[in-house]
């Protein structure tokens, strides 16, 4: 018996694409570690992610964070990053929060 196209067997359960993953391990300082409970966050990304995409990520995984996002930069391999530079296994990945004082 032959199904359309797109069609699934009856009882079976429709393919997905499987896109690859990494992990990221993401360092957290000062209020920010305090907001999310955690010195330390693994977050498992799309293989082609990018900062833009961990912070996005950070802020549905972490809630807590989401107001404190804005104004943060992530830092890869001890330099500032820009939303686009893309992310790779093993990089050293910071979290670097607003700063203010005078």
């Amino acid at each position: 018996m032959s199904h359309p196209a797109g069609a699934t067997r009856p009882g079976s359960l429709p393919f997905k694409k499987f896109k690859p993953t990494m992990q990221i391990t993401i360092q957290l300082f000062g209020m920010q570690a305090r907001l999310a409970d955690a010195r330390v966050i693994q977050l498992d990304l799309p293989e082609d992610a990018d900062c833009q995409a961990a912070l996005d990520r950070l802020a549905v995984d972490y809630p807590a964070l989401t107001d404190s996002l804005p104004g943060s930069r992530l830092a890869v391999n001890q330099h500032y990053a820009e939303p686009d530079r893309r992310l790779a296994p093993g990089d050293e990945v910071a979290l670097i929060g607003m700063i203010s004082g005078g």
